[in-house]
């Protein structure tokens, strides 16, 4: 078996810029939507890279959540940050204090007559929690694309007008970037949890962000689970600054990247079968070690400029590039969900095999070696 393919988390939407980088070391990454008609958020050539599906379709009651979706859609700060965020917190943590039609009938006005009960209610709560994220976070990325086209021309016009009495007194800096979403981590990782243990097509045993707080929410459910210990780090790999790059130009590089690349990639792939398998033994570590000197030389000699994907001479220094860190779970991301999201019994989702979280992170050193 060789596993080399990772679930992206919490989002429900991901930009290909994202998670270019990781693709040079992955086949295929996978994201979840939050409903099955969700807008492609990938161009069709990056379709045998990175895809999303719905591990919980609506069917006959799409129609129904979208119309939902669309009610709220002039209001979605004000129920994701006021309102619907405490009806959340009291819904994911004890499914009895509120129904689903409760929710409906307080951010949309209708009685919520057809509304489900039991777990179902979760459910749909979940996927509207995370559809509701979805859109926040547009808007978020779009109000960040706008600051920063203002602030180039706010350079620009600095650059021409430079040396003119008073233009410095004018000049008050780059205009702040927007707000980041509220501090609901944990809500929106219960949200994503409960559509993992409902995924009934793929069992995912590699799971990947860039979210450091999600990361870190289920390293502290790793140690309640392990009496106090914490997720090993197995390798810290760094990854090339490419978001400069244009579509074919990432497409050309990651093909010729990974063509040199092809003997360390299939060793990471045959790694992380036996480690998913097994757990980390003395020759797992010593080859995660060769594997992790062997990736950074590789990183080291590719220096990506649109125009010139060959590799260079000179070699860049990966002191400055975001590096992805590859932590080694005691137990199996479904027993790890389960237990973040209180579920019960956890004998339930008790598996055999262990998991691995991929970070992708510029700071160094966020669990144990």
């Amino acid at each position: 078996m060789h596993t080399n393919t990772a679930l992206y988390f919490p989002d429900t939407s991901i930009d290909i810029k994202k998670v270019f980088e990781e693709l040079l070391l992955f086949d295929h990454i996978y994201f979840y939507q939050a409903a099955e008609n969700s807008a492609p958020t990938t161009e069709k050539r990056w379709n045998d890279l990175c895809s999303g599906y719905p591990p919980l379709p609506f069917g006959s009651e799409l129609d129904r959540f979208n119309q939902l979706i669309e009610e709220i859609k002039g209001h979605v700060q004000e129920f994701y940050s006021g309102q619907l965020t405490g009806m959340a917190l009291n819904s994911l943590e004890s499914r009895s204090e509120k129904t689903v039609r409760e929710i409906i009938a307080a951010v949309s006005g209708r009685d919520g007559q057809n509304g489900k009960t039991g777990s179902q209610d979760t459910l749909w709560h979940s996927r509207l929690l995370l559809k509701l994220a979805e859109i926040k976070r547009r808007e978020e990325e779009e109000l960040t694309k706008k600051l920063a086209g203002i602030s180039k021309k706010e350079v620009s016009l600095y650059k021409a007008l430079k040396g003119h009495p008073g233009i410095d007194s004018l000049i008050t800096g780059h205009p702040a970037e927007s707000a980041p979403l509220p501090a609901m981590t944990d809500t929106i990782l219960k949200a994503w949890g409960y559509l993992f243990i409902n995924d009934r097509e793929q069992r995912h045993n590699i799971l990947l962000t860039a979210d450091k707080n999600a990361a870190e929410s289920l390293f502290e459910t790793h140690n309640t689970l392990s009496s106090g210990r914490l997720p090993v780090r197995i390798c810290r790999l760094s990854l090339p600054l490419t978001e400069d790059l244009g579509e074919e130009a990432r497409l050309n590089f990651r093909r010729e990247f990974r063509e040199k690349a092809k003997k360390v990639i299939a060793g990471f792939s045959d790694l992380f079968s036996k480690i998913i398998l097994s757990g980390q033994k003395q020759d797992t570590i010593q080859k995660s070690t060769t594997l992790a000197a062997e990736w950074g030389s590789l990183i080291e000699d590719f220096n990506p400029r649109d125009g010139d994907l060959s590799a260079t001479t000179g070699k860049q220094s990966t002191n400055n590039l975001p590096h992805l860190e590859i932590y080694l779970c005691e137990h199996s991301p479904a027993l790890l969900v389960a237990r973040h999201c209180r579920l019960s019994p956890l004998s339930a989702y008790a598996g055999n095999n262990y998991g691995l979280l991929a970070l992708k992170t510029s700071k160094p050193v966020t669990c144990m070696d």
